[in-house]
């Protein structure tokens, strides 16, 4: 079924059944890979504490790379915004703040599905493989970002900006700062981890 979501200037054409399989590919990867690591690690197979304080902090980080981007003018894209309005009402304190809580919480849980992803291949935990997971799911949140108006509550009722493919309605440069921000994210993370919680 064909979807048209978006406010006038972001309306973006979806097809509803490949955007739900976008979606559950996006965040069903990273979840599989922590929950079989989960599985075949045990629970003590990585740090939890810090796994989940490098993610938040990486989190952090990403967001504040991705507001030089908005005052450089080279994205719109809100993270905190775009998440938030799933289920508060659009351009208000409230939406940002319950998207940063949500955007906080996937840090955190992608850099359990990272240290468990290190430890079911034995690879090093460090800046570099932090690095190569933040390309890893950026290219997810690119896929993600490009189906949002399928599951989007206020999209679909053409109250809040359709980021559109990789993000381009938002920005032509959003793929390349989303990519960016995501290797931020992944750096500081696998640095933080590293550093702090393995010496």
């Amino acid at each position: 079924m064909s979807l048209l979501t978006g406010t006038p200037d972001t309306r973006t054409q979806h097809s509803e059944g490949l955007g739900l399989f976008n979606v559950f590919l996006a965040k069903g990867i990273p979840v599989a890979l922590g929950i079989i690591g989960v599985i075949i690690e045990g629970w003590g197979g990585i740090s939890w504490p810090g796994a989940l304080i490098s993610g938040t902090v990486a989190a952090v980080a990403m967001s504040a790379f991705n507001g030089l981007g908005r005052a450089l003018g080279l994205t719109g894209l809100r993270f905190d915004e775009m998440l938030g309005t799933l289920m508060a009402e659009p351009r208000t304190t409230g939406a940002r703040a319950l998207g940063m809580f949500i955007h906080l919480a996937f840090g955190a849980l992608l850099a359990v599905g990272w240290a468990y992803t290190m430890a079911l291949f034995n690879w090093s935990t460090n800046w570099f493989s932090g690095m190569l997971w933040g390309a890893f799911v950026g290219a997810l949140a690119l896929l993600l970002v490009s189906s949002m108006g399928v599951i989007h509550p206020k999209m679909r009722e053409h109250r809040q900006e359709d980021p559109g493919p990789a993000g381009t309605n938002l920005g032509r440069m959003t793929p390349v700062w989303v990519g960016l921000a995501h290797l931020v994210y992944g750096a500081t993370m696998g640095l933080l981890y590293a550093g702090v919680f393995l010496e």
